[in-house]
């Protein structure tokens, strides 16, 4: 959710390194907008001007996080931890 966005946001600004766990997808105005690349940036005014169900919401999301996160120079894995 948006707290996944704070901690990617601020980790980005200050080059803190992070590990999140994202849940509780939503398309809410995000407060990563701010330090997101141009391509976050286009992906999101695509989620959120979307209309009705969007079944690949949580990829898109996590895609943008990595995406900004890549571009403040982190090296960015993604594991999934099993059901």
């Amino acid at each position: 959710g948006i707290l996944s966005d704070v901690l990617v946001a601020t980790a980005a600004k200050h080059a803190d390194p992070l590990a999140v766990f994202p849940c509780c997808h939503s398309r809410k105005r995000k407060v990563l907008e701010s330090v997101a690349s141009p391509y976050a940036k286009k992906e999101y005014d695509k989620i959120l001007s979307h209309r009705g169900s969007m079944p690949d919401l949580v990829d898109r999301l996590d895609t943008v996080r990595m995406v900004a996160l890549e571009n403040a120079g982190f090296d960015v894995e993604e594991f999934f931890i099993p059901e």
